[in-house]
């Protein structure tokens, strides 16, 4: 008499328990009620007063089972784990080519552009978000570079400009950096073109190291700086790069200028060869003679 037969005759239902024997070995105890059935009521009565016949009670060694339950609950836990990497690796394999592979495609086009290689572009696959993101791309690109090669050639306009000037021209930054200058200049100072423009103008034009002292040289910049709008004219020994002096007249004005977005104050001089100018009246003397 134990609460699992108990259960069973209550219930007419088959019962299972896991029990503990005295000798140490677990038994699973299965208890099956026999019920009463019509050919049996002349021994056992009617089923409605007698229902159940007896019980059948069969014990099963518990290990094997819990072995086998055991093993199958490893095999499960195997094979789920397998197939939760594979559905990881799959959802991975998909996420980096749907998503990551392409948004590293406009990564790496990106900081092409910022390197200023406006050509390049992305291949838009699909009709996804990802996809429209790649063509609003190009098309900025596009845009990008439309506006770099107009800036191009309004720089170059602008070069060929001052460049056709007789007299020398150059742009002075507050730090006494030479921003821009033209060809007559560079053919001035004996350099070139590009090598004038990382130069400073001490170092350009007197061959210093240090700004000239403002007590000895009239400095067009040191002049202008707090007398903007105004001009000044003076004369200055220039020093060429194979150390000739050259005598010439300079005319300087302070303005502001925008540079990449920024107002930035600067002196635009004009630079007259008077050794040239001398020698080019005295042929027009000689001319009108003549």
């Amino acid at each position: 008499d134990t609460p699992t037969v108990r259960r069973a005759l209550d219930t007419i239902q088959p019962q299972t328990e896991y029990l503990a024997q005295d000798n140490g070995t677990d038994v699973l105890r299965s208890v099956n009620p026999v019920k009463n059935q019509p050919l049996c009521n002349q021994c056992h009565g009617a089923s409605a007063s007698h229902p159940v016949n007896g019980m059948l009670v069969v014990d099963y060694k518990a290990g094997a089972v819990h072995q086998e339950a055991l093993r199958g609950s490893l095999l499960l836990a195997g094979l789920g784990g397998i197939v939760t990497l594979l559905t990881g690796l799959g959802l991975w394999a998909g996420l980096k080519r749907l998503v990551i592979d392409r948004i590293e495609r406009l990564k790496t086009a990106s900081e092409k552009i910022a390197a200023s290689d406006f050509s390049v572009r992305v291949a838009p696959t699909g009709s996804d978000e990802i996809a429209r993101l790649g063509s609003s791309f190009n098309t900025m690109a596009g845009q990008i570079s439309a506006t770099h090669d107009r800036l191009n050639k309004a720089e170059r306009f602008l070069q060929d400009i001052i460049d056709a000037v007789p007299d020398g021209i150059r742009v002075i930054a507050d730090d006494f950096r030479i921003i821009k200058a033209n060809r007559q200049y560079a053919l001035m100072t004996g350099s070139q073109s590009d090598a004038v423009l990382s130069l400073r103008c001490h170092e350009s034009s007197h061959g210093r190291s240090e700004p000239c002292p403002h007590t000895m040289v009239t400095c067009p910049v040191h002049e202008l700086r707090h007398h903007s709008g105004s001009r000044i004219k003076t004369r200055q020994h220039f020093v060429r790069s194979n150390g000739e002096e050259i005598a010439v007249e300079v005319t300087a004005e302070r303005t502001v200028l925008t540079i990449d977005g920024m107002d930035c104050p600067v002196v635009i001089e004009s630079i007259r060869d008077l050794d040239e100018q001398a020698r080019i009246s005295q042929e027009q003397r000689l001319s009108e003679i003549g």
